[in-house]
């Protein structure tokens, strides 16, 4: 008996591993057609990009890719491991992906958010995705949003009077500023109510939304 399950759990994993295979080399082989950085056997292009550093927010990997995207022009493609990432800088590329009506399914980067966020509109695909976007639309019609400039406006001049303390000082990583200004107006606007992220408030959920 034991025989038996151990051959059919061998071949189960070398059916996997030949089906990976497969797609790999396929990706290989159309992304060779794309510019891009010589790889690595295993890492691919991770140490080009700093993949490793502590924090992909940092000075060297926003390097990396400036540096990248001069070597090799506005679309490049990245291998981090098997993952193929194709990248894209101008922002008529990128309009062709994001108002595509057929382009809907994620990249598998998107499940590590799905425990958090469940299969929402941010991480659903497919008709799933369409139909929770169907439903969502009305919500954001100009008129809608029109109601909400005031919240804009007060949080956007809230986070320019925190960026005024950088003036004249050394380079700095705006993530941070953009993050709570984003969180302030989201939950004003969506929720109702006022966590006052910039200012400090709402700490363990600042704290939670990061991760």
């Amino acid at each position: 008996m034991l025989p038996i399950i151990l051959v059919i759990c061998l071949s189960g994993i070398l059916a996997w591993a030949v089906h990976s295979y497969l797609i790999i080399k396929k990706m290989s082989e159309l992304s060779e057609k794309i510019p891009g950085p010589p790889t690595i056997p295993l890492l691919g292009n991770a140490l080009d990009v700093r993949a490793f550093s502590p924090s992909v927010r940092n000075k060297g990997f926003f390097d990396a890719g400036l540096r990248l995207r001069k070597q090799y022009g506005s679309i490049f493609r990245l291998w981090l491991g098997p993952q193929l990432f194709i990248l894209l800088t101008k922002p008529q590329h990128i309009e062709v992906i994001l108002s595509s009506n057929k382009l809907l399914d994620k990249g598998s980067n998107y499940q590590f958010l799905d425990k958090w966020l469940g299969t929402g509109l941010l991480t659903s695909t497919g008709t799933k995705w369409r139909n929770h976007r169907r439903i969502i639309t009305p919500t954001f019609h100009f008129k809608i949003l029109e109601d909400f400039l005031e919240v804009f406006n007060t949080n956007g001049r809230k986070m320019v009077d925190k960026l005024r303390k950088e003036v004249g000082g050394l380079e700095f990583d705006i993530h941070s500023y953009v993050t709570l200004c984003t969180l302030d107006i989201i939950c004003e606007t969506a929720m109702g109510i006022s966590i006052n992220a910039q200012d400090g408030g709402s700490a363990d959920f600042v704290e939670a939304t990061k991760g």
